[in-house]
């Protein structure tokens, strides 16, 4: 028998879900022979479009991980030769990571993403912008109700 969900913000979560775990799957198919997981193909993005090398505080948030499964993350990514990590110049305690050299060759193959742009085509550039800033709102406002359960 099949159940109907009458409420309109769970009907969009649904949705939301499946479409990430559809693109997630397609994007895991398109980049596993480049030795590289979704994880890190997604903090080697925001390395990269950092305005500075992040620390693992800055990443952990970004990536909504804790600091020490940030840590083995990176720990794997250097490993691999994907990023290095270096002591910050002016508070010693921190270290930032950097993408190296191979890391920028994988880079370059993974953000180009067919698998996206196919899932993505379907949207002119009207609709992309609107369909950015409704994520961009809703992203903001699970930021500011994490903050503030996090305080309490």
């Amino acid at each position: 028998m099949r159940m109907e969900v009458s409420d309109e913000d769970f009907k969009l979560w649904i949705q939301i879900n499946l479409v990430r775990h559809m693109l997630s799957m397609m994007r895991t198919n398109e980049i596993s022979h480049l030795e590289i997981t979704p994880i890190q193909a997604t903090a080697m993005m925001c390395i990269k479009t950092s305005k500075h090398a992040p620390t693992v505080a800055e990443l952990s948030r970004w990536l909504m991980c804790k600091p020490p499964t940030t840590t083995r993350l990176l720990d794997r990514m250097e490993k691999a030769g994907l990023i290095k990590r270096e002591r910050d110049g002016k508070n010693h305690k921190l270290m930032r990571a950097y993408v190296t050299q191979k890391g920028e060759d994988v880079f370059e193959k993974v953000v180009y993403s067919k698998a996206v742009r196919d899932a993505f085509h379907v949207l002119n550039s009207d609709e992309r912008a609107q369909l950015y800033n409704s994520l961009e709102k809703i992203k903001k406002q699970i930021e500011v109700s994490t903050s503030t359960m996090q305080k309490t």
